[in-house]
């Protein structure tokens, strides 16, 4: 525990002190100036909004320190704090203290983040080859600026262990062969397997999402042409780095597309 006298010598020197970062995660440097003949050990600084940070948003009251300042020196602290997550993106200036004396100012610059939470954990569609389905999907905005969703991504599709059997196949087919005929073999199960991506965009238009909002949004997802009938795809869709699993089961029997074909020669 500091002592009063020791605490009236110990002082932030004239650099300008600025913590950046997301507003969680808050970084910067304080200056001090030991004025004592010992050396002193400061174990917090008291933080205090001032101007347009709220009381409500300053997350960090007090700032947890370990460090011994050697007598008559000048030493660098590092300093953490936090406001909370949806503070708009900016500059905010907050008093800190070591409990005596006059405070200083610090800033606070917050960063813009983009980040959403997806509230569904697995998606399940039902479609057929070249055709659209809308699905909802409930998104959430936890960063501190709006989220513009449009374009949302693709979805690779494939079927569920799709490489091991494919593998397994190929291994029969070459057994007691070369491995030429094994390579062969194994590229051709996966070019008859492949199909082309699901593109996916939300539904009649751009959905502005504002800090702390949770909507619904409906989204198209466009389906290739090339899907076969009758089975079984997995995927994964990324919105802004959140993954959204999706499993799609094929309308119609196997071969339904290849019989109308022939019907029509």
């Amino acid at each position: 525990m500091l002592k009063p006298e020791q605490i009236e010598k110990l002082a932030f020197t004239e650099a300008p002190i600025v913590l950046r970062g997301t507003p969680e995660h808050l970084v910067g440097v304080a200056e001090l100036q030991n004025e004592n003949d010992d050396e002193v050990l400061l174990r917090k600084l008291e933080v205090a909004t001032k101007g347009k940070l709220s009381r409500q948003a300053l997350l960090t009251r007090k700032l947890g320190l370990t460090r011994s300042i050697p007598p008559k020196r000048c030493c660098k602290v590092p300093l953490r704090a936090a406001v909370d997550s949806r503070t708009p993106p900016g500059e905010y200036e907050v008093e800190l203290s070591t409990g005596a004396g006059a405070p200083k100012t610090a800033v606070l610059k917050v960063l813009p983040v983009e980040r959403v939470q997806i509230y569904d954990n697995k998606l399940h569609l039902e479609a057929g080859p070249g055709a659209t389905v809308m699905a909802s999907v409930c998104i959430g905005n936890d960063g501190n600026v709006p989220v513009v969703l449009d374009t949302i991504g693709l979805v690779v599709l494939q079927e569920p262990d799709q490489i091991c059997v494919s593998l397994q196949r190929s291994l029969a087919a070459a057994e007691g062969k070369d491995h030429h005929r094994f390579l062969d073999t194994f590229v051709r199960q996966l070019s008859e397997k492949r199909v082309d991506v699901v593109r996916v965009r939300t539904c009649g238009g751009a959905v502005s999402l504002p800090p702390g909002e949770v909507e619904c949004v409906p989204l198209d997802f466009r389906f290739p042409a090339n899907l076969k009938r009758g089975r079984r795809y997995i995927g994964s869709l990324s919105i802004l780095g959140q993954g959204l699993r999706v499993q799609v089961n094929t309308v119609g029997q196997p071969g339904d597309g290849e019989e109308r074909r022939r019907k029509k020669r």
